[in-house]
């Protein structure tokens, strides 16, 4: 709500994402390939970031559900 859009959020969140592994990349690039790091984050974590955050969203709604229909408020 601070940020005015859900673009915004959405940016922020995913460069807060992504960000840190571009970092380590270019920090370790004389050990390895950057665009491979990056290439495995994306098909390995990426989608899961995703997925995650919806999956937890959903898991507080459920809760918050599930405490009404026990005590019946």
């Amino acid at each position: 709500a601070k940020a005015g859009s859900i673009r915004v959020t959405f940016f922020i969140i995913e460069f807060l994402i992504v960000t840190p592994i571009y970092i380590v990349l270019y920090l370790n690039r004389k050990n390895g390939s950057m665009a491979i790091g990056i290439t495995l984050f994306l098909f390995l974590f990426y989608n899961f970031s995703l997925s995650g955050m919806r999956q937890s969203i959903a898991m507080s709604l459920f809760l918050l559900a599930t405490y009404f229909l026990l005590n019946g408020s």
